[in-house]
């Protein structure tokens, strides 16, 4: 059976409703911890997603972009953990080989701890 082209852009509305249903859900979850400026580019960012058909890259990076900013822990911290060896032990024991890469890192830690005495 075919499917009209109205049938079809009737789907593809729906699909786009669905979608930007999900992101303002999520937003509303962590309205108050996420600062202005990023609801201003959220907002921009929802309404190009209406523009866009929904097989067009631009739909699939606005989509993925949206995806990204509404899913970070907004105003979530944690405290920082600037123990080198307890680095060191997780980098070998779950991260094979990138030596190099392993080494950057316990760098960063380490002038994380030189700076915190500051």
């Amino acid at each position: 059976m075919k499917i009209s082209k109205i049938q079809e852009l009737g789907l593809e509305i729906d699909a786009k409703t669905a979608l930007s249903a999900k992101f303002r859900e999520r937003l509303e979850r962590n309205r108050n911890k996420i600062p202005l400026h990023v609801l201003q580019v959220i907002n921009k960012e929802l309404s190009m997603l209406q523009q866009f058909e929904a097989s067009s890259i631009e739909f699939n990076e606005t989509h993925n972009y949206l995806d990204w900013l509404t899913a970070l822990p907004w105003g979530n911290y944690s405290d920082e953990n600037f123990d080198v060896f307890r680095a060191k032990k997780i980098l070998d024991e779950y991260h094979y080989g990138l030596a190099d890469v392993k080494q950057r890192i316990l760098e960063f830690i380490a002038v994380g701890i030189s700076y915190e005495r500051f």
